[in-house]
């Protein structure tokens, strides 16, 4: 399993990704490491907007 610090950095992209995407504002945002403990799931729902948007990084 990687490393709190490296996952808080892919947490970090995450967000800065996000924020880029759509700077009006994210309704909900949930983040979560997969049954294998390697690697981040971001899913997120914005205001402005019915889409969602999910990544994985591995």
């Amino acid at each position: 399993m990687k490393s709190l610090d490296e996952n808080t950095k892919r947490l970090r992209m995450h967000l800065d990704l996000l924020s880029q995407i759509e700077p009006t504002g994210v309704n909900f945002l949930t983040c979560y490491l997969d049954t294998s403990g390697s690697r981040w799931q971001t899913q997120a729902s914005f205001r402005s907007m019915q889409s969602r948007y999910r990544q994985t990084l591995s």
